[in-house]
């Protein structure tokens, strides 16, 4: 082979995007489509392995030809150098849902590291950055969520739920409203189920409850200062709220081993969300891996 190619694949070369009629090439595409067919978005494969110069550029022609255009970049690790203001608005935050899913599902790391992990990622990047991250707790490159929790669907919602109270934009893989599985590439990409007998409609109505929960209180979990509550490692509790001027919203995540004992909680506000709880008027019992979210003030 006379050229370089990724992933050794000879129909997918290199180009070399430090000439310049390489660059006005792509750039023309990038204008092409955002012009002729009013898209909003591009997701840029493999992007930590074209050069800062050429990202600028691509920047500045999206901003251009669109405003309010969306730029998301595929980077595995942290990503301060594309995420200046001047390359990608988001990337696909696998860093940092990867704390999320080592402690909640598979276990791998203790609720003071996949804490301290979360808050390091947060202080990488501004706010404004933080609150359009693209978070994804699976992907055409991973296991499906619900493989990866073993096929505990209470443990997936659990795990979504903790998701959704997250700054940044929380991404739905396709089938997961529907509680489908897959292991590893090709096996995560498989097709859509369609048929609705073999649809689990409660894992979709879970969805929509928490996406109709996002949009209606989207000023908090937009802008929210993120708090840690309650880190009670001894019974695995764990209270986190976002928080501002006009509200607070809490979520407790009952995350100690099966079989271990529920929980009580005090409950003050609207009940917005739950799983695994019985609600009283004033508390609310969660069993392990329950959780509950209630906004303590009105919107």
């Amino acid at each position: 082979m006379t050229y370089d190619v990724f992933a050794f694949t000879p129909h997918m070369p290199k180009l070399n995007t430090a000439n310049p009629e390489v660059q006005e090439y792509l750039l023309h595409i990038a204008k092409y489509w955002i012009e002729e067919f009013d898209i909003d978005a591009w997701r840029l494969d493999v992007a930590n392995e074209v050069d800062h110069h050429f990202w600028k550029r691509f920047r500045q022609v999206c901003d251009e030809t669109k405003a309010d255009f969306y730029i998301l970049g595929e980077i595995w690790h942290s990503s301060q150098a594309w995420l200046q203001g001047d390359e990608f608005h988001g990337v696909m935050n696998y860093a940092y849902m990867d704390a999320i899913k080592d402690y909640f599902v598979k276990g791998i790391i203790p609720m003071e590291q996949m804490i301290a992990e979360i808050n390091q990622q947060l202080m990488l990047y501004r706010d404004q950055t933080n609150q359009v991250q693209f978070n994804v707790l699976d992907s055409h490159d991973t296991p499906r969520i619900l493989t990866e929790a073993q096929g505990d669907k209470d443990l997936m919602k659990q795990v979504t739920a903790f998701t959704y109270l997250q700054p940044g934009v929380p991404c739905v893989y396709y089938g997961d409203e529907y509680a489908m599985t897959g292991e590893m590439d090709p096996d995560c990409r498989k097709c859509m189920v369609w048929d609705p007998d073999e649809q689990d409609q409660d894992m979709f109505q879970f969805f929509q409850d928490l996406i109709a929960f996002r949009k209606d209180w989207q000023p908090i979990l937009a802008a929210g200062e993120m708090h840690w509550d309650v880190v009670d490692v001894e019974n695995g509790l764990i209270r986190l709220s976002r928080r501002t001027p006009e509200g607070i919203i809490s979520g407790v995540f009952h995350t100690g081993e099966t079989g271990s004992e529920a929980c009580s909680v005090t409950l003050s506000g609207e009940l917005l969300a739950s799983n695994l709880a019985v609600i009283g008027d004033q508390e609310v019992l969660l069993s392990p891996k329950g959780f509950v979210i209630f906004a303590e003030t009105s919107k």
